[in-house]
């Protein structure tokens, strides 16, 4: 059994007594916000970030390596110039809610998203 939290509800999950066979394909004001500034969202940033730290201090990529090699896994491209010198962070131990900035700010391209 899967708890109910907010994201769920959000997106139209129904009460484990109602037998529901459609949801709504429109997305809410809710939902949308729920899905970009949501609780949810931001627990995978913060694993996100975690991941992405320990591969760097694995391998000993450079912070313009790592920007890079999430570029790659985010849209399949590198950064361009000009992305780069915006998204550049010290590596120390406060560079997580930098690096938490980048992850959400290329979850919110419409490059990343599938919009219809």
């Amino acid at each position: 059994l899967v708890p109910s939290d907010l994201l769920m509800r959000s997106l139209g999950r129904p009460n484990r007594e109602q037998v529901v066979t459609t949801r709504p394909p429109e997305l809410s004001t809710l939902q949308a916000l729920n899905l970009s500034n949501g609780e949810w969202l931001n627990r995978w940033i913060q694993q996100g970030v975690k991941r992405w730290l320990r591969k760097q201090a694995d391998k000993g990529w450079s912070d313009e390596r790592l920007v890079k090699e999430i570029f790659e896994a985010a849209l399949s491209r590198e950064p361009d110039k000009s992305e780069l010198g915006l998204l550049t962070f010290d590596g120390q131990s406060e560079s997580q809610p930098q690096l938490e900035d980048i992850l959400w700010m290329l979850l919110m391209l419409p490059e990343f998203q599938l919009i219809q």
